[in-house]
């Protein structure tokens, strides 16, 4: 995250360094990590090179700003394929943007792993029971239930994400 912060401006621009570009930080790399979780059961092409974009940003005086524009570009493809259900895509386009993180060192954990930073396994599989207990008091439309359920994670320093293929988590900064 910190990586992030100190190339999110060009080397020859001043950085205001600020805990709003850390958590603008975090959460540029939350985007990007979450593409590639809900483009995880897609195996990724692997003889795909980093987007000639990166390349060619990086190549004109290392403008690492216009070359993490290209990360967006890339996460926004894997993110319409996704909704269109083309494997073919997700596959290449989740290929393209590991090996453009490779060349800046970002996006190299697991996104799952990412998400959940370092909580213990007892607390991931308290989570994951709060989480199946909430989608079953919404399915029942027990709206008091799972908001205190989403309370209870609260509590815990979790993040609940809801979406359209389900809620995820992650711990709290």
């Amino acid at each position: 995250m910190i990586r992030w912060a100190l190339l999110s401006a060009h080397y020859r621009q001043p950085l205001d360094w600020t805990p709003e570009l850390l958590e603008q930080s975090r959460k540029a790399l939350d985007r990007l990590y979450g593409a590639l979780r809900r483009a995880k059961d897609v195996p990724m092409d692997q003889a795909l090179e980093a987007p000639a974009e990166v390349i060619a940003a990086l190549e004109d005086d290392l403008n690492t700003p216009q070359a993490i524009s290209c990360f967006f570009e890339v996460s926004s493809a894997i993110e319409r394929a996704v909704t269109a259900g083309d494997t073919v895509a997700i596959a290449a386009n989740k290929a393209r943007l590991i090996e453009a993180g490779a060349l800046l060192g970002f996006l190299q954990a697991d996104p799952d792993s990412w998400f959940e930073g370092d909580a213990s396994d007892d607390l991931k599989a308290q989570v994951e029971d709060l989480l199946k207990r909430r989608v079953e008091a919404r399915t029942a439309k027990d709206w008091t239930a799972a908001d205190a359920i989403r309370a209870e994670l609260d509590a815990l320093g979790v993040v609940v994400m809801d979406g359209p293929a389900g809620a995820t988590w992650r711990m709290k900064d």
